[in-house]
């Protein structure tokens, strides 16, 4: 098969999440009606792909970097300890994080690995803090506990990855109180990795093809025969296997 029947896929690995497309390439011999066909079909697939908004950004982080077991948990603050704006909030979750790091390391747990946001805007608008933790070998509810002075530890739960509750759900609920585009307000440890992206040709009729078992999230397809500038694109979550406790550094 020619190199001018071929495409490119590109796809970016998020822990079990997988983003991919497949788009047409403009060749300098392609007459301008196809090239323009093309160029309007590759930046619509690459659209797709972009992350532009704070939830799109904490997904694939999340995805990357947390699964099922994991933990989710809510910090919040009693009246006696209520920080006088979200600067001395933030302040303090980090404190919260520095201790569940010395606990982590005095164990030979390595880094923790957390994603935290701090709110305020919903509810009965006092400030608080949402935080995914990376769950360690053996239990920890209570050492978590621990770690906070200000107030309590509420919601406390493992992180499910289903139909109705997945790295795309969670990350829109921690993103709700996002500001404006382009700019966010979450926080990851520097221990936590990040996604992979890999782009390589593929054959002009190759098509995307979720894994048997696979849980499609989204997905999209342009057929354009005249001027063979369709285009695929998919996000998925792969079926869980045993995890590893390894990370990528």
């Amino acid at each position: 098969m020619g190199i001018c029947s071929k495409r490119k896929m590109k796809t970016v690995r998020a822990g079990r999440q997988v983003r991919q497309i497949i788009y047409p390439i403009i060749y300098a011999a392609d007459p301008p009606a196809t090239r323009g066909a093309k160029r309007k079909a590759s930046t619509a697939a690459q659209a797709l792909l972009n992350r532009r908004h704070s939830f799109e950004k904490a997904q694939d982080l999340i995805a990357e970097n947390f699964d099922v077991g994991d933990i989710l948990l809510t910090l919040t603050y009693d009246d006696a300890h209520y920080p006088a704006g979200r600067k001395a909030a933030e302040g303090r979750a980090k404190q919260f994080i520095a201790k569940v790091r010395k606990l982590w390391r005095a164990r030979k747990w390595g880094d923790p690995v957390i994603f935290w946001v701090t709110e305020e805007k919903h509810g009965d608008g006092r400030l608080h803090h949402h935080l995914i933790v990376k769950a360690p070998p053996a239990k920890c509810y209570a050492m978590l506990r621990s770690c906070w002075r200000w107030g309590s530890v509420t919601d406390m739960k493992k992180f499910r990855v289903d139909k109705e509750k997945n790295f795309e759900s969670i990350a829109r609920y921690l993103c709700k109180e996002a500001p404006e585009l382009g700019k966010h307000q979450w926080h990851i440890t520097r221990s936590a990795s990040r996604p992979d992206v890999d782009v390589r040709w593929v054959d002009g009729d190759a098509m995307i093809k979720p894994p048997k078992g696979s849980m499609v999230l989204a997905s999209a397809s342009v057929h354009d025969y005249q001027f063979g500038a369709g285009y695929q694109y998919a996000t998925y979550i792969l079926p869980l296997t045993k995890r590893k406790r390894t990370r990528k550094q």
